[in-house]
């Protein structure tokens, strides 16, 4: 059955509709952000919040995975489809509850030189490093829009403990760029399907609902064309201090 993770709901032309990242959907790429058709039926099942759509699919909603944000909207969703709009408050709590509970585990487990990486398909929602004084920073994902290919940035601007950065390529996260001292990542899969990590060739299936450990070692590559955050070291610094060649150029 199709999930959505960061999920809300809200009214379009007097139907309501359920947005959020799609995974496990027979159709559309895992980790997408959409929408659904018109919900047709909605109850809850479990604990969990169950919708068919217009068009014939199901969807599971788990209260954990809910959008801290649209709180109003996705009340007054609930309301038109017979339910407790109160019951949007009660899952953003579990959602907030659930968050600090898996990350206080997880991050528990870092090690000096290791990250935390939350994931959903491609997307990547948050990052914790443990630095080598023991220090746990915590580092916010952005994307980076570039001419050809975007890529995700897991980049400590403000400290200078981790840089990392890869491209979202299907469902493969292939990274570009590892700095220094960052040895293993540990990838957590929030989403309903498997992911994979690396290079042609260097790919390591990341399970849904499970935490991958990675080592950096089996993945070293280098495309920085910007300054690393950690050594400030780059293509064009490199450039800039070759040594002149023996025809006395630069």
């Amino acid at each position: 059955m199709p999930a959505l993770y960061h999920w809300k709901l809200g009214i379009c032309e007097d139907s309501v509709l359920a947005w959020g990242l799609v995974t496990g959907h027979p159709k559309l790429p895992n980790g997408l952000f959409c929408h659904t058709s018109p919900v047709r039926e909605a109850c809850l099942e479990s604990d969990a919040l169950t919708l068919v759509t217009s068009s014939g699919h199901r969807y599971a909603l788990q209260p954990e995975a809910m959008a801290p944000n649209g709180l109003e909207e996705t009340a007054e969703g609930l309301e038109k489809l017979g339910l407790s709009p109160a019951l949007a408050d009660e899952w953003a709590q579990a959602r907030r509850e659930a968050d600090e509970r898996r990350r206080a585990r997880l991050t528990g487990d870092l090690a000096p030189g290791e990250l935390l990486l939350e994931v959903v398909g491609v997307n990547a929602f948050a990052a914790f490093f443990r630095t080598e004084e023991g220090e746990l920073t915590e580092v916010r994902p952005y994307v980076h829009t570039g001419m050809f290919q975007d890529s995700v940035l897991i980049t400590d601007w403000d400290t200078g403990t981790v840089d990392f950065r890869f491209f979202p390529k299907g469902d493969r996260l292939e990274p570009y760029h590892i700095s220094d001292g960052l040895t293993a990542i540990r990838l957590c899969n929030l989403g309903a399907a498997a992911v994979t990590f690396g290079g042609p060739g260097r790919e390591t299936l990341c399970p849904a609902g499970e935490v991958t450990l990675l080592p950096m070692a089996a993945h070293e590559t280098e495309g920085l064309f910007s300054p690393d955050a950690v050594n400030g070291k780059g293509l064009y610094s490199r450039l800039l201090t070759d040594e002149p060649g023996e025809d006395g150029g630069s």
